[in-house]
């Protein structure tokens, strides 16, 4: 509540960082569809074009399994955990891209007010 305060205080509106990507939870039928070990994680069910997610290299179908070296159990953890850094702040992802585990620095953006 704070942040919000300060934000409309110094800028007038409230500003959210962003990364630009369409989520969706894993659920049971997708991990056993992607012959995954768990129901956990997210799936990027999109990229915004021109967003940092898309500068970054995620790709549509990467499965988010930790942001910051911290587990993402579904995509409402992964909005918060989001929500809680600061634009222009580097976030690292764990992901899983076709079976294979890598690591993708992502630089948090402001999110456009059109979206």
């Amino acid at each position: 509540m704070n942040s919000i305060l300060n934000d409309l205080k110094q800028n007038g509106k409230v500003i959210r960082p962003w990364i630009g990507i369409q989520m969706q939870d894993v659920t049971p039928e997708i991990a056993a569809y992607l012959a995954l070990n768990s129901a956990k994680g997210v799936v990027v069910a999109g990229v915004i074009p021109d967003s940092p997610a898309q500068t970054a290299g995620l790709r549509q179908g990467d499965i988010i399994l930790q942001m910051d070296k911290k587990d993402v159990p579904n995509a409402d953890a992964l909005a918060g955990q989001i929500a809680a850094t600061k634009i222009g702040q580097n976030v690292g992802f764990t992901i899983n891209r076709e079976g294979k585990i890598m690591y993708i620095t992502v630089k948090t953006g402001e999110k456009p007010a059109n979206l």
